[in-house]
């Protein structure tokens, strides 16, 4: 799955704004803010842990910049 995902997050181009992981459970913004990604349980944790794995894989210019947003 990891190197699936490399590629994928490879072939995203410059019109490719954004990358969504939704997420199976609900965080308060006082876990997510106090432990970031650490705050993760789960599916949550090792669908987030399988993606930065794929970001580890690709060159520096195609990282994805991870972070954690609330609904607007």
């Amino acid at each position: 799955m990891v190197t699936e995902l490399a590629h994928a997050i490879d072939t995203m181009g410059p019109e490719d704004e954004s990358f969504t992981l939704l997420l199976s459970r609900e965080y308060t913004e006082k876990s997510i803010g106090g432990l970031g990604s650490d705050a993760l349980k789960g599916i949550d944790r090792a669908r987030f842990c399988v993606l930065q794995e794929a970001n580890a894989a690709v060159f520096a210019d195609k990282k994805l910049v991870l972070s954690c947003a609330g609904e607007a």
